[in-house]
């Protein structure tokens, strides 16, 4: 399996790329509110109604500069998540040669390593593009509720100018989120695209690498490294059985939690 240091690089690019695309769309509310701003005086409070002329051109520009980035992080992946996954395989595949004796095909051959890394690429596209929607949605909704909490702000009394400030102010400190979960987390675009990729590539590692161990027969070897989780030191090193039909090892899957949040693999 991959250590966790092996994961910190591939994300790196993709983050950065998807928190420049939020300041930019921040950056574009705020040219947008300060170009309305210029062509009125401070007495003038109307023009705040005007604003909401503008809310779908934010839309729109968050749909159309998300593109590129969603696109890149696809690109990324679809070109070399397979290779990754082929490598890490390697490692395993000296142990695997010399505890079973057996010669097996290439995994350049496997249908079913093909299947998992392509099942794996099609979940992670889904969830790339979900980000992109959510921003596009989200950062609609946010310079609404900054054009709305502005409006109730000079109903009570304060200009225009410095009630729509304050409004910005405290809508920029949450951001355009890529995510907001069910516990009502906000996920800014860097770190959900960070997690997602990384999932993708721990997923795809980890589920052919068990493809392999399965290939050459029914037992699996976890690695040992530096920096585990403490609830996984007791697994590592150890030999498991894949089909719990031997008193020798125990059952991989019941024994570690393998893919659950909390056991071998999760995420």
């Amino acid at each position: 399996m991959l250590k966790p240091w092996d994961l910190s690089g591939y994300s790196d690019e993709d983050a950065n790329n998807y928190a420049n695309v939020e300041d930019l769309i921040w950056s574009f509310i705020i040219n947008l509110i300060g170009n309305e701003a210029s062509k009125h005086d401070d007495t003038d409070n109307e023009w705040i109604n005007e604003l909401l002329n503008h809310a779908d051109d934010v839309r729109q520009y968050a749909a159309k500069i998300t593109v590129s980035p969603t696109q890149h992080a696809s690109k990324q992946l679809h070109t070399r998540l397979s290779t990754i996954s082929q490598d890490n395989v390697k490692q395993a595949e000296k142990w695997l040669k010399k505890v079973t004796g057996k010669q097996v095909d290439s995994i350049k051959d496997s249908q079913q390593f093909k299947q998992v890394v392509d099942d794996q690429l099609t979940e992670t596209d889904n969830y790339l593009n979900l980000a992109r929607r959510n921003m596009s949605a989200n950062a609609y909704q946010m310079f609404r509720g900054i054009v709305g909490d502005a409006k109730r702000s000079i109903d009570s009394g304060t200009t225009a100018i410095k009630a729509i400030a304050k409004a910005s102010e405290q809508w920029a400190e949450q951001g355009v989120p890529a995510l907001v979960d069910k516990a009502g987390r906000k996920w800014s675009p860097d770190v959900y695209v960070r997690t997602v990729v990384n999932s993708s590539i721990n997923s795809a590692t980890n589920d052919t690498e068990l493809l392999r161990y399965r290939q050459y027969g029914s037992l699996v070897k976890v690695s040992s490294h530096i920096g585990c989780r403490p609830s996984h030191l007791q697994y590592q090193d150890h030999v498991y059985s894949l089909n719990g039909n031997t008193d020798k090892y125990p059952d991989f899957e019941s024994t570690t939690g393998y893919g659950t949040i909390t056991g071998i693999g999760g995420h």
